[in-house]
């Protein structure tokens, strides 16, 4: 358990959490994920802080899935002691950028595009301003860009972007 009282997570390099309380459950502890073949890690590749997992404090609560029980853990995009992008951070802007790059758009849209990624994965005021740039730029791009984007980004952009990236999901 972290000093925040959070348990520690395991998590593959590709985001796949293994589990989200390692401390609670160290039977579910893999060195490689089950999905998808890559090295888990439990801490920070830069600083060694410990990955957060779910607050030991946390509750269950009630799902739509009659009575299942379940508490969400979300899987950080950034290490909040050193600030850099976890492994699955990188890897997936480093992908929407390649992406960017092997559809046909004009020199100056891919280059916008490729400017709006790291603002889609933090919360700040530009957030707002990189999901639209995206939406305007995906559209020209059709719609087999914009499936293959939603399936690299949905997972590590901030909420907000992602209401507007992709409505209705």
């Amino acid at each position: 358990m972290d000093k925040t009282g959070n348990w520690t997570a395991q998590i593959c390099l590709n985001g796949h959490v293994v589990t989200p309380q390692l401390e609670n459950c160290p039977a579910l502890s893999q060195d490689y994920c089950s999905m998808c073949g890559a090295k888990t890690v439990t801490t920070c590749q830069k600083c060694q802080d410990e990955i957060r997992g779910l607050s030991r404090y946390a509750r269950p609560r009630d799902t739509m899935h009659g009575d299942k029980i379940a508490v969400t853990y979300v899987r950080p995009a950034y290490c909040p002691n050193c600030g850099a992008p976890f492994p699955w951070t990188e890897s997936a802007l480093k992908a929407a950028e390649d992406l960017a790059g092997e559809i046909e758009l004009s020199e100056n849209d891919a280059t916008s595009l490729r400017g709006t990624f790291t603002d889609l994965v933090h919360d700040s005021p530009q957030t707002t301003v990189a999901a639209s740039r995206y939406r305007r730029i995906v559209e020209k791009a059709g719609p087999m860009a914009a499936e293959g984007f939603k399936t690299i980004l949905v997972n590590v952009v901030t909420e907000a972007a992602k209401k507007m990236m992709f409505p209705g999901h």
